[in-house]
């Protein structure tokens, strides 16, 4: 899976949530307990992210797992760790 798109994808999913012009969203761009996002729009962003892929790809893979609530370290902390997790869950999907 190529990282690169992902990252596009959660990127252009988040700016819909956006309710603030951020001139640059990189990989360690915050997304849960962040003061840009709610947990709905965390929720949100999860949703309309896993839609796309599942669109794009032809799979069907939910992010907001209990593996993924249960970690050490969030995979929804930020755009890099996001896009780490969705490749793995990708990967175990094929």
């Amino acid at each position: 899976m190529n990282k690169q798109i992902l990252t596009e994808k959660l990127i252009s999913c988040i700016q819909e949530h956006l309710t603030e012009e951020i001139e640059l969203i990189d990989e360690e761009f915050p997304i849960m307990g962040s003061h840009f996002f709610d947990s709905f729009d965390v929720v949100s962003i999860l949703t309309s992210f896993e839609a796309d892929i599942n669109d794009s790809f032809d799979i069907d893979i939910t992010l907001s797992s209990e593996r993924a609530l249960s970690m050490k370290n969030s995979p929804f902390l930020n755009i890099k760790s996001l896009v780490e997790f969705t490749i793995e869950t990708i990967e175990e999907y094929e």
